[in-house]
């Protein structure tokens, strides 16, 4: 199994025990190097075999953690070895929520199964708010080192980060992961059986970016709270699309559900998803515009740039002062293509929060419109005689802006 052999990153040490290099001792005589315990290849093997002894009949059936025996051992190679911590994303942990399993009555087992298997769960993780994260970013990089270049990540904490806009994987079993389509725990199924055998397919079915070809990929119908998980953790600082989650749930609820493969010339949610997932793992330059509320373009249709979603968000969100503006839709279409910032430019008109702050730009509008949507009855008022406003030309700056 190579991943025994294999030095990990940040800290993690498995390494082979090589004859006559590592004396006892040998580093306490070099000034300032930390002595750090090296466990053997036999010894790694031999906790491993303890421990897929213990979690295979502790969690069975659809209690189950993972497909077999090989699946287990290969996974339990990446795990750290020489960290005891038993709520820590260690192989120790791990033990120890096994037992703990196997000591349980069957309607207890799945408080500590989760926890036993290769994602960790709430429990054997450094990062207590990040179910799972930590396990499956240590064993994804260590199965899929050969297809680094498609990781969408640069290093471990990177990838932890990242991992949080993924749907969770819960309760961890073998048998539900790998049919759960665009969610973590697919991901981690795949890179399990990764570690076993390190294909192209298992590697990408398992990576942060849910490839259309491969298994975890979006199925069913595309979703508010999973896009906003998505574009909430991928467009960031000065790439910020909505200023808080509530923005972001209520324009979304206001967009076209349509389809999970959209990727461009589609004003819907599914689109919106596609180009998140594109700045999350990609870029976020130009894709996190794409994403955010009038699709910059590419997720709207061609002919109206921005016009069309802009017209829907203002129409939802101040629908009095819509009314009082314009006579139909086709009205607000007509003067939204006269406003700056109204035809499609990643690089000039393309949408960030900060970039909509002030100016008699369409940005502006689409901002004020979307903090409309997202405000109560009351404070909403205030947000809608801004919008109108704005649409008479004048310049929106100043104290107003920032509520």
């Amino acid at each position: 199994m190579k991943h025994a052999s294999r030095f990990a990153s940040g800290g993690r040490v498995v390494a082979m025990a090589l004859a006559g290099v590592w004396a006892a001792g040998g580093c306490q005589s070099i000034a300032g190097v930390e002595d750090v315990e090296y466990l053997g290849t036999d010894q790694i093997l031999t906790d491993c075999a303890e421990y897929c002894d213990l979690v295979l009949e502790a969690c069975p059936g659809d209690l189950g953690v993972y497909e077999n025996r090989e699946t287990c051992e290969a996974t339990c190679a990446a795990f750290d070895a020489t960290d005891p911590s038993e709520n820590a994303d260690t192989l120790a942990c791990r033990l120890h929520q096994a037992s703990l399993a196997a000591r349980a009555d069957t309607s207890e087992k799945s408080a500590h199964c989760p926890a036993a298997g290769p994602g960790g769960g709430l429990i054997c993780t450094s990062e207590a708010d990040l179910a799972d994260c930590e396990g499956y970013c240590s064993l994804y990089m260590d199965a899929c080192d050969s297809i680094s270049m498609d990781w969408g990540f640069g290093n471990k904490a990177e990838c932890i980060q990242k991992c949080s806009a993924l749907t969770p994987a819960r309760e961890y079993t073998v048998d539900a992961a790998p049919e759960s389509g665009d969610t973590l725990a697919c991901r981690l199924f795949y890179a399990s059986r990764a570690a076993v055998d390190p294909t192209e397919d298992n590697c990408k079915s398992a990576s942060l970016y849910p490839f259309s070809d491969q298994k975890c990929k979006p199925i069913g119908e595309p979703d508010c709270e999973h896009y906003c998980n998505i574009v909430e953790v991928a467009c960031v600082g000065s790439f910020e699309v909505y200023e808080n989650r509530e923005q972001c749930q209520k324009v979304c609820a206001n967009t076209d559900p349509g389809k999970v493969l959209d990727n461009g010339g589609q004003d819907t949610v599914g689109c919106r998803t596609y180009h998140a997932y594109n700045a999350l793992a990609l870029s976020e330059l130009p894709h996190c515009s794409h994403s955010g509320p009038a699709g910059n373009g590419v997720c709207s249709f061609m002919d109206d740039g921005n016009c069309i979603p802009y017209c829907r968000l203002a129409k939802a969100g101040c629908a009095e002062a819509f009314g009082e503006k314009y006579e139909n839709d086709t009205a607000c279409l007509e003067d939204c293509r006269t406003i700056e910032g109204s035809v499609p430019d990643a690089m000039v008109n393309g949408y960030n929060v900060k970039m909509a702050q002030r100016g008699d730009t369409l940005q502006c509008r689409i901002l004020h419109a979307a903090r409309a949507r997202a405000a109560g009855r009351r404070r909403s008022l205030l947000r809608c005689r801004l919008w109108r406003g704005s649409l008479r030309g004048g310049r929106l700056s100043g104290g107003a802006l920032y509520w």
